[in-house]
């Protein structure tokens, strides 16, 4: 596991970011973004679902996103 933490411990992440219409951004010390991601990963894979969901992290290092795969937006 990537973290001491159980993957419970991340699964309001993924369910907050399902609730949003693009998604969530989450800002983490550089240091810990690694093991944040591989936490997530392992919560998805633990509990299911998600699977419209995706984990990207844009440069600088600092911020992980869990967003829509696919998102339409009104004009």
């Amino acid at each position: 596991m990537a973290t001491k933490l159980p993957p419970e411990n991340y699964l309001q992440l993924w369910e907050r970011a399902a609730e949003q219409e693009i998604g969530l951004c989450i800002n983490v010390v550089p240091e810990d973004q690694q093991k944040l991601v591989l936490a997530l990963y392992d919560c998805r894979k633990t509990f299911g679902g998600f699977e419209e969901l995706m984990i990207f992290q844009p440069k600088p290092e600092g911020t992980v996103f869990i967003a829509r795969k696919t998102v339409e937006l009104p004009e």
